[in-house]
């Protein structure tokens, strides 16, 4: 049986990583697009 704190923190360790990497993608695609209409 895992324990469920584990496996709590696991999960928000992943949202975390997910939601810095999506972040991070916008920023690119913002950047670029910004650089793009100048």
């Amino acid at each position: 049986m895992i324990n469920s704190s584990q496996l709590k923190s696991n999960l928000i360790q992943t949202l975390k990583f997910f939601k810095y990497r999506y972040v991070e993608k916008k920023g690119l695609e913002n950047y670029f697009n910004l650089r793009l209409s100048k």
